[in-house]
């Protein structure tokens, strides 16, 4: 007889006789740029010099086992789609924590190009992505599309730049971990040059999954995730907010982000169809947790909606 616990929306199954419960709740969006990679190696306590306790509900015990450490880590920052919807997010948090560097750039296509960007109170223009832009940055941290990130990201690497990517497009390359850092840091030593970060509902959903795997291991999970706006980026954005005005106002909205309207809606499916009746939204909660946790053998069954709420899925 299985037991059936509820952590942060995902239902989740553990072996017969085993306790389910949860040590630690720990829901940021910020991920592998906030984990280990801000050390440069992994932490044996999991998380980085300058990690931020108040984001999480920890074990006292474990708060009190880090360690307090400050300094540079890295010369040269680069921001790669920065004035992108997850890029500003980057900034807003890179701000907040005070990352340390010296020398910081922002990264962008052409349209974006000399725009200025006020970043701890200094403006800064935006300078364009190119391979060039990287011959003198040691960590750059990028969240730009699939194709974008599979042509210019290995342009970063040749020159000796370690990048952070949010992009699916390096995901399940077998080359390159795909790191959550408080479920499995110790992946970030198999790097070379790449470190990509999962899909936003594997992340929330992985985290909780942690301490139950360890404590028993996992043989199902079923989950259902709410996803925001803000998945679809910037545009996605403007449709929520236009859409709705243009409800109100008894006028319609030409969507371009959403192939249906998404105010006061709510669409029953995100990316393609790719396996067996699952989208690829799907899918990638289902593959990325076989890799993250080395164990293609736990069974995952989601669903993903689309809600019209601008930011923070559930």
């Amino acid at each position: 007889m299985e037991t059936w616990a509820d952590y942060t929306g995902c239902l989740v199954s553990a072996a017969p006789g085993v306790e389910l419960s949860a040590t630690a709740v720990i829901g940021p969006f910020w991920n592998v740029v906030c984990g280990p990679l801000v050390g440069g190696l992994p932490r044996p306590s999991f998380l980085p010099v300058g990690w931020d306790s108040s984001l999480c509900l920890l074990d006292a015990e474990w708060q009190a086992s880090f360690p307090e450490e400050t300094g540079t880590v890295y010369d040269s920052l680069a921001v790669v789609g920065a004035t992108g919807a997850v890029g500003r997010i980057v900034l807003s948090l890179l701000a907040e924590r005070d990352f340390p560097f010296q020398k910081i750039k922002f990264l962008a296509s052409q349209r974006s190009v000399g725009k200025p960007i006020m970043f701890r109170g200094k403006s800064y223009e935006v300078e364009l992505l190119c391979p060039a832009a990287f011959d003198d940055v040691d960590l750059a941290i990028s969240s730009t599309p699939d194709d974008v990130a599979r042509e210019f990201i290995p342009e970063a690497v040749k020159r000796s730049t370690v990048v952070v990517d949010e992009s699916g497009a390096w995901r399940m390359d077998d080359s390159v971990p795909l790191v959550v850092p408080e479920v499995n840091p110790d992946a970030i030593n198999l790097q070379q040059g790449i470190i990509a970060s999962p899909n936003c509902s594997t992340t929330q959903m992985v985290v909780a999954m942690k301490p139950l795997h360890d404590a028993g291991r996992i043989r199902r999970v079923v989950v259902s995730t709410y996803q925001t706006t803000s998945g679809a980026g910037v545009a996605g954005q403007e449709d929520l907010v236009e859409g709705v005005r243009a409800s109100l106002a008894g006028k319609t909205h030409a969507y371009t982000a959403f192939a249906h309207p998404i105010a006061f809606n709510v669409i029953p499916q995100i990316g393609g169809p790719k396996h067996e009746q699952y989208t690829s939204e799907e899918m990638k909660m289902v593959w990325e947790t076989h890799k993250i946790f080395a164990d293609d053998t736990i069974r995952v069954c989601p669903t993903c909606v689309r809600v019209p709420v601008t930011n923070c899925h559930s």
